[in-house]
This record gives structure tokens, C-alpha cells and sequence, in this order.
């Protein structure tokens, strides 16, 4: 039985893949939703959920094959490729975290900036028809 990098096989619906991503997107949305210090709406951070959950299985995949070749050519590091490999994982986790983080603060600061942008052109018309 050939595994696929989800854990399921061949013969696994394609739904349960779905299943497992949906999982993801839900846990790292409410996560952002969590950290976040402005009560904002969980839907608003969906999109930064779901950045985050693609660059973390495009990572996750990157070092997957990375470690990979690195034990078929045999490397200098030996036994500690196991600690250095977890280290990694743990960084890649980290980042595609943080950039999804990062994806929705830069779109709550576009945000206030367009509603500050409003309310100051309705102040400078208030301010002409005076």
C-alpha cells in the first residue's frame, strides 16, 4: 500500500484528504482568530488561515523531499539528521504561521486605512458645504 503525504492510500476517498485540509484551514483560522487583539470576525480570518495551511504543506512537502535526498546521499550529519529535520519542520511551521499572521494584519491595517480615507473625505465635505 503506497502511502500519499496526507497518510491516507490509493484506495482513500479523495473526501478524506478534504477532510483533513478543511481540519487545518479550521484550527490555524481559529488560531489567528485567537491571537488576534481586535475583535474581528472569525471569517475575516480565513484567508490568512488558508495561506497559512498552504504554505505549511508546501513546506512540509519541500522538506520532505529535502531530508529525503539528503539521507540517499548519504551526509555527514549521520544520526543527527533526526534533530536538525524536526528543527526545520518546526521553523517551516512557524513561518507559514506567522506569514498567514502577517497576510491578515496587513488587511485589517488596509482596511482602517480605506475606512479613515472615507470618514476624512465625509469630514472635508461636511467642511466645504458649511
Amino acid at each position: 500500500r503506497a502511502a500519499t503525504p496526507l497518510g491516507g492510500g490509493p484506495e482513500d476517498s479523495p473526501w478524506a484528504t478534504l477532510w483533513v485540509i478543511a481540519a487545518l484551514v479550521i484550527s490555524m483560522t481559529t488560531l489567528q482568530w485567537l491571537a488576534n487583539p481586535r475583535h474581528l470576525s472569525w471569517w475575516y480570518h480565513v484567508l490568512g488561515g488558508l495561506i497559512s495551511v498552504a504554505l505549511w504543506l508546501l513546506g512540509s512537502a519541500a522538506l520532505q523531499v529535502y531530508i529525503g535526498w539528503l539521507l540517499r546521499e548519504g551526509s555527514l550529519y549521520g544520526a543527527i539528521v533526526a534533530p536538525i529535520a524536526i528543527m526545520l519542520w518546526v521553523f517551516v511551521t512557524s513561518l507559514a504561521v506567522m506569514l498567514g499572521m502577517a497576510f491578515t494584519a496587513a488587511r485589517v491595517h488596509r482596511r482602517e486605512l480605506r475606512k479613515r480615507e472615507r470618514e476624512g473625505t465625509a469630514t472635508t465635505r461636511r467642511e466645504k458645504n458649511s
